[in-house]
């Protein structure tokens, strides 16, 4: 059976992100699998894991991968989200490619959404050992960030209505707001 695959960090997991999920759903009508990346740093200094290392800094990602896969599952389930097949906590792909693919399902589709250059060189890592991608188009979806969150958090702007209603409890209780105020 084939399955769309989304992967990423999610610090924080946010509307964008379900919504995102909903259209991937919508576009491939495939069960969609959740891979929540575990934020490691390559040892390598070249290509594309260098800028993805920029990514997974720890000062960057300070909720766990527990606590993401638990956000996400929360908010899916609050959602409603029946095609979701699993959210699954695995090792960066582009450095332990021969662990991580066994977290994958046998027939997949990774879908990305194509939004920046980080995205785009995903794509081309994707393509280079082998895998098939696809960009999830992205219109009419919330234009939300990690980013854009943690640096409203940083700036005492309203954030709140960005994390979705389902994990809001958990986020609190894991005190997310301030650690990732203070993620960098």
């Amino acid at each position: 059976m084939m399955f769309a695959v989304y992967d990423g960090r999610f610090q924080p997991f946010h509307i964008g992100h379900l919504a995102f999920i909903e259209r991937i759903h919508a576009e491939t009508g495939l069960p969609v699998a959740v891979m929540v990346i575990h934020s490691t740093l390559s040892a390598d200094s070249s290509g594309y894991s260098s800028v993805a290392d920029q990514h997974h800094r720890p000062q960057k990602n300070p909720l766990t991968v527990w606590e993401r896969v638990s956000l996400i599952n929360q908010a899916i389930a609050h959602a409603g989200f029946t095609f979701v097949s699993g959210v699954l906590a695995i090792p960066r792909p582009d450095l332990y490619w021969s662990l991580a693919k066994a977290f994958y399902p046998a027939e997949r589709v990774i879908c990305l959404s194509g939004k920046d250059d980080y995205e785009r060189q995903k794509e081309v890592f994707w393509a280079s050992i082998g895998e098939r991608s696809i960009v999830i188009n992205t219109e009419g979806l919330p234009k939300i960030s990690s980013t854009a969150i943690k640096q409203m958090m940083r700036d005492g702007e309203d954030w709140s209505h960005l994390i979705p209603a389902g994990a809001q409890r958990y986020f609190a209780q894991i005190d997310g707001y301030e650690r990732l105020r203070v993620a960098t």
